[in-house]
């Protein structure tokens, strides 16, 4: 995913550093700045950004591009019915920029709050109990389809003299051997997880051995049976402050504005002439 956000962003600073239109039609165009933010949310959103080609980079901004030009289309034809000097449309475009001035109103209001540094620690303080992380590890698994090839290559990782040899040894049996092929390309990596995101019996295994050390044994699970290797594991832990304080600010500040707000509509209402017809 960061590969992928990081593709998407270099792609729309380039589109960004040359603007220009790239179609135009009827008296109009479709320009590089409205297709960069479209082109890096679809890029964003796809696992294997990162190897796309020049070609396929190209198809998918020409589909974003045809993409826009329908719409705009569609628009034109719409505008030229007449459809912008009827009573709907003028409603509608009233209550579109009511709403934008509000939204762009508070959005300053917000902006303009200043929250005291002593105040957020002071939060996290008091609710760091409640923002806890989980425990985790990290490990690598072989997965097989029998008992009897688990313990054959625990045999052999286990031949091996040295930690270095076992692990080199366990890398290339994951990559030959393991039926999970996500992360046989990794040499078994699974990364950290939770207890909770695998199923109860490897979860159970991989949080009960010794950090740096090999399964004595093969773990049996719904998908085979595991061969597992801890590399590291974490206890549990409240979440930093530096990682939760945009959050901690965020609630601060929303909640400063809804009082702001609401002190503001009283002001309005003891000034405005109210008459109720009901």
């Amino acid at each position: 995913m960061k590969r992928s956000l990081i593709l998407a962003l270099s792609l729309v600073a380039a589109l960004s550093l040359n603007a220009k239109d790239l179609a135009t039609f009827n008296g109009g165009s479709v320009t590089e700045e409205e297709v960069a933010p479209i082109l890096q949310g679809v890029l964003m959103q796809q696992q294997h950004a990162e190897k796309l080609t020049d070609a396929d980079k190209k198809k998918l901004q020409e589909k974003i591009v045809d993409s826009i030009i329908s719409t705009k289309l569609v628009v034109e034809n719409a505008k030229k019915s007449g459809i912008t000097n009827s009573d709907e449309y003028k409603k509608a475009l009233e209550t579109a920029q009511n709403t934008i001035a509000l939204q762009i109103w508070e959005k300053k209001e917000f902006d303009s709050i200043k929250v005291d540094e002593a105040k957020l620690k002071e939060l996290y303080e008091a609710n760091k109990n409640k923002m806890i992380v989980p425990a985790q590890v990290k490990a690598r698994h072989i997965l097989v389809a029998s008992e009897k090839d688990a313990t054959a290559l625990i045999r052999k990782i286990n031949a091996q003299k040295s930690s270095e040899a076992k692990l080199a040894e366990f890398d290339k049996l994951a990559k030959a051997q393991s039926a999970d092929k996500g992360s046989a390309a990794k040499g078994g990596d699974l990364g950290w997880f939770e207890k909770a995101k695998m199923v109860p019996e490897f979860s159970k295994a991989a949080f009960a051995m010794k950090k740096g050390t090999f399964s004595t044994k093969p773990v049996k699970s719904q998908f085979g049976y595991h061969v597992i290797y801890k590399e590291d594991a974490k206890e549990s832990a409240p979440v930093s402050y530096e990682t939760v304080r945009p959050q901690l600010e965020n609630q601060v500040k929303s909640a400063e504005l809804a009082g702001r707000i609401e002190k503001k509509v009283n002001e309005l209402r003891e000034k405005a002439n109210i008459k109720k017809n009901f």
